[in-house]
Order: structure tokens, then C-alpha cells, then sequence
């Protein structure tokens, strides 16, 4: 860096570095809680961007990373399970299928997932049939 270059020699002062792990570690636990907020509030759209953030974002330790994990699968089932109770089909698809993707195809999860997809496809399919024969009745009776 620039100290490097005009002669400079910088030391780390003693215990920096375990200091910033502490203030590293304390930043990962704050945002996870803070996902985990949110995620028990119902608002998983915000708790999913949490997880995601603290995954990216942080070092994780593998506890750790397992929570942010389940907790972004919990939350996006729980948004695919809202949006099919709101009739977004598409949505609800989408949702689920980014629950998947969490854990990967070969993951025994997928059955929650497949669940859910499942009850999407009869959601959709009620509610065609339903405008199929709504449009039939009102033919019938002009």
C-alpha cells in the first residue's frame, strides 16, 4: 500500500486480529437473529434476503450456516405456501422451486418442496376448471 511505498513499515497491533473476529462474529449473529425475526414474524420475503446476505456476506460457522440454510428453506416454503393460498400460482411455483435449489435435488427436503408443487398444480387446475365452467354456464344462460 501506500505506507509501503514512502518506507512505512506497519504493525497490526496485538490482538487485532482476534478482536476482529469477535466484531466479525457478533455482525453474523446479529443478522441471522435479525432473519430469524423476521422469518418468525411471517414476513419471509425480508427473512430470505437475510439468510441469503448472512451466507454471503459472513464466515459462517457451520452451525451457523446450517440455520441460515434452514432458515432460508423454512421461509421460502412458508412464501410458496402464502402465495398459493393467495392464488399467484406462478409465484408459489417459483417460490418452491428456489426452496429446492437450498438444499439440491438430492436432498430428502425435496419432498416438502414436491408437496407443495403438488398442491400448486391442483390449485391451478381447480381454478381453471372452475373458469371453464363458469364461462359454460354463462353461455347457457344469455
Amino acid at each position: 500500500g501506500r505506507a509501503a511505498a514512502v518506507g512505512v513499515v506497519l504493525r497490526v497491533p496485538h490482538g487485532s486480529a482476534r478482536r476482529r473476529g469477535f466484531v466479525h462474529a457478533r455482525a453474523a449473529e446479529r443478522s441471522l437473529a435479525a432473519a430469524d425475526v423476521a422469518s418468525a414474524e411471517g414476513r419471509w420475503q425480508d427473512a430470505v434476503k437475510a439468510y441469503r446476505r448472512a451466507l454471503a456476506r459472513y464466515d459462517l460457522a457451520q452451525a451457523e450456516r446450517e440455520r441460515a440454510m434452514e432458515g432460508a428453506y423454512a421461509s421460502l416454503l412458508a412464501g410458496a405456501r402464502a402465495e398459493l393460498a393467495a392464488g399467484a400460482f406462478d409465484s408459489a411455483d417459483a417460490l418452491a422451486r428456489e426452496a429446492a435449489a437450498v438444499y439440491g435435488p438430492a436432498s430428502p427436503r425435496v419432498k416438502e418442496v414436491a408437496v407443495v408443487e403438488e398442491q400448486v398444480r391442483e390449485a391451478r387446475f381447480g381454478a381453471l376448471l372452475e373458469a371453464a365452467v363458469a364461462k359454460m354456464d354463462a353461455g347457457r344462460y344469455q
